[in-house]
């Protein structure tokens, strides 16, 4: 028996493990408000090619907002994002950036880094 099976999930919904180490690029296909088992309804991202939806959390939401500058969903499609997993206090969490988020991120923490060097180099030495 393979356990990695066996801890797959049933839901419709993606979750951490379902993503484990890996850094899938998606594209958003739609949204749609889902209810969930406790009668509460939450927005759900669905990606083209993909079976499973993506639970949206507050976190995830300002992020894709963030990304694409608009807070309408209508906009979102067609839209590329990564998922990837963190810990958070309540265990493995999945999370979005968009396509290459981290690396842009990088290179604006090299390019600020770079700057600030230059700043405290850029005087001149009175001897």
């Amino acid at each position: 028996m393979d356990m990695e099976d066996f801890n797959k999930s049933d839901s419709p919904y993606l979750r951490a493990d379902d993503i484990g180490t890996k850094i899938p690029t998606v594209t958003i296909k739609d949204v749609t408000m889902e209810t969930m088992q406790d009668g509460e309804k939450k927005p759900c991202l669905w990606f083209e090619n993909k079976s499973k939806g993506l639970v949206m959390n507050k976190t995830n939401s300002r992020n894709i907002t963030a990304a694409t500058g608009t807070t309408k969903t209508d906009d979102w499609k067609g839209f590329e994002i990564e998922l990837y997993v963190v810990e958070t206090s309540m265990g493995p969490g999945l999370r979005v950036r968009p396509k290459d988020g981290h690396r842009a991120a990088e290179e604006q923490q090299s390019q600020d880094a770079a700057a600030s060097e230059d700043e405290y180099f850029d005087d001149e030495i009175p001897f």
